[in-house]
This record gives structure tokens, sequence and C-alpha cells, in this order.
């Protein structure tokens, strides 16, 4: 399961990864991200929904019942959110899976120039994952670039 979530929010940062699941007994799912709209903006902050295209592989239904995340880039926290609904992501089937992200405009501002000039970042990418019963937390860490 804890692959499972990993692979679900380091789509974030990359577009269309997948992880191998547990061997024999589940597959992770596909996910790709599909788009991305712009909620609402302010000087301060931005709102917006992340669209993730999730193909269940396996034969059962795997029940989410929400999560909330923290992204941050070059160690500066940019990007925050949660799902405070339930999704099943039914056995063998494809979903659109919409994710809501807010972003710290000035946290953004100062990380971009670096990004830019070195052509490369790290992410971190971490929080928590609610199935019934059980919160499964995350952690990525990752580099892009070079």
């Amino acid at each position: 399961m804890k692959k499972l979530m990993v692979l679900l929010w380091l789509s974030f940062a990359l577009v269309g990864c997948t992880v191998n699941g547990l061997k024999g007994l589940a597959e992770s799912p596909d996910v790709k991200v599909d788009g991305v709209r712009l909620a609402k903006l302010s000087f301060t902050s931005a709102d917006a929904i992340l669209s993730l295209r999730v193909r269940n592989p396996n034969s059962f239904t795997i029940p989410l019942r929400g999560l909330d995340y923290a992204l941050s880039l070059n160690n500066v926290s940019v990007a925050k959110g949660s799902l405070q609904k339930s999704i099943n992501l039914s056995a063998r089937q494809t979903r659109v899976v919409e994710i809501p992200v807010s972003f710290k405009i000035i946290e953004l501002i100062q990380t971009v120039p670096s990004i830019v000039r070195s052509r490369d970042f790290t992410y971190q990418l971490k929080g928590n994952t609610h199935f019934p019963f059980i919160n499964i937390p995350f952690s990525r860490v990752g580099r892009v670039g070079k």
C-alpha cells in the first residue's frame, strides 16, 4: 500500500510514472498527469486542480478515503493540499482523480530562478493517505534535471 501512495504523489513532480507493486499480491496503479487548471489566483497564493488519470491493474478495488500532502522544491515549501472525499479505484478500471493544490506564490517565485539557472531541482513530497481503519504516511525525495 505504501508504494501505491508514493506512486500517486510522485506523479505531482513527474509526468507519468509507474512503480512496481508487491509481486504476486498487488500491482501499483499507473498514474499520468491529465491536466492542471487554475481555480483561484491572488497576490499571495494560487489554487489549482491537478487531474490524474489513474488505472488500477488489480482484480480488486482500492478504497482511498482521502489524503493530504506537501511539496517542497529545493527545500522550500511551495504547495500543499488535501483531498477530503472517498474514492474507490475499481478493479482494472481507469479513472480521473482531481486533487486540489495550493501554491504559495512568494515561495515559488523564490525557487524558480535557482531552478532555471541550474536546470535541475530536488523535490520532497510527503503526506498521509487515508484508508479505512488506517492512515499511511508517505515521503518521496528525488532530483529532476542534470
